[in-house]
């Protein structure tokens, strides 16, 4: 279920923005994969996860973020899977993007963004032992504050905390330390 939904938003983000005119909001959008820790805030997520599990994630990124200083759109996504459960979500946020005046000598490029818009929700919480058996697809709001590090043009450090609405009694918000590797650029 989980890799489906990934493929299946994948696919169609790519297709759209494929078709999408150069002068797009998306400049800058890359594929690729990415890998950290998540810290849930709640102690629900925490004893149905785990307090910090690894997240993963595949799909559009912007780790070369030259050029994005200000206004504008980005992808927050991620997906957990740990004792029968899993969570998927891939949420497109408007805000704004402070970086550091340019980008040093060793091509390093230090940002943070504040943003906030719609998210999609895949999970299945299996947790009979906490009480919560739940399944939806559903979306959702969300806000996100993150602050990084562009080591190279493909490769990015974070920090993101994600806030989230809470749905099914189910709170998804936490902190993610995470590394991204863009493979190809649209």
């Amino acid at each position: 279920m989980l890799t489906r939904s990934a493929l299946s938003l994948v696919v169609i983000t790519v297709a759209g923005l494929s078709a999408a005119d150069q002068r797009n909001p998306f400049k800058g959008l890359q594929i690729g994969v990415g890998a950290g820790l998540f810290f849930p805030t709640n102690s629900l997520m925490k004893d149905i996860f785990s307090d910090s599990i690894i997240a993963y994630n595949i799909g559009p990124m912007t780790a070369n973020r030259n050029g994005r200083r200000g206004f504008g759109f980005d992808f927050n996504g991620q997906g957990l899977q740990a004792n029968g459960s899993s969570f998927f979500m891939l949420g497109l946020t408007y805000g704004y993007e402070w970086q550091s005046s340019e980008v040093d000598s060793d091509n390093r490029l230090f940002y943070a963004r504040v943003g906030a818009g719609p998210t999609y929700l895949d999970y299945d919480i299996n947790s009979p032992a906490n009480g919560v058996v739940s399944s939806a697809r559903r979306f959702n709001a969300m806000g996100a504050l993150e602050a990084g590090v562009v080591l190279s043009n493909r490769i990015t450090l974070s920090a993101t905390y994600t806030l989230m609405s809470k749905h099914d009694g189910l709170d998804f918000s936490g902190l993610r330390v995470q590394f991204n590797f863009a493979a190809f650029k649209l």
